[in-house]
């Protein structure tokens, strides 16, 4: 089983794949899969990324990730946030506050 940082399976098409083409051209140093909405509970227990980028979160995401991001639930323009178990919300939620939550998971799991 190979490492990976960030799973991404939003119910959107566009906004999975925009979200991984952004992810790999400014994190190159991350391993990122997406994969369709369906088979995200399936990737998220074989693969235990560290972060899933979801529209909804299910009971599999909050029991094997670390981290996890629900990208306009709900159609809401925010974004619900869970790193080691803090949860927040992020009004009009900006790539670059998504990838921010990926660098708050490393320094999280450094200190």
């Amino acid at each position: 089983m190979s490492r990976t940082d960030v799973l991404i399976g939003h119910h959107l098409p566009l906004y999975r794949e925009v979200l991984s083409s952004t992810f790999r051209s400014m994190r190159p140093d991350l391993l990122i899969c997406s994969v369709p909405e369906v088979e995200l509970d399936q990737k998220v227990q074989e693969l235990r990324p560290l972060l899933v980028i979801c529209g909804m979160v299910t009971t599999v995401i909050a029991d094997y990730s670390s981290a996890w991001i629900a990208l306009y639930p709900e159609d809401r323009d925010e974004a619900l946030v869970s790193v080691a178990g803090k949860r927040r919300t992020i009004p009009h939620a900006s790539v670059l506050e998504l990838l921010g939550v990926m660098e708050e998971l490393e320094s999280t799991a450094s200190s």
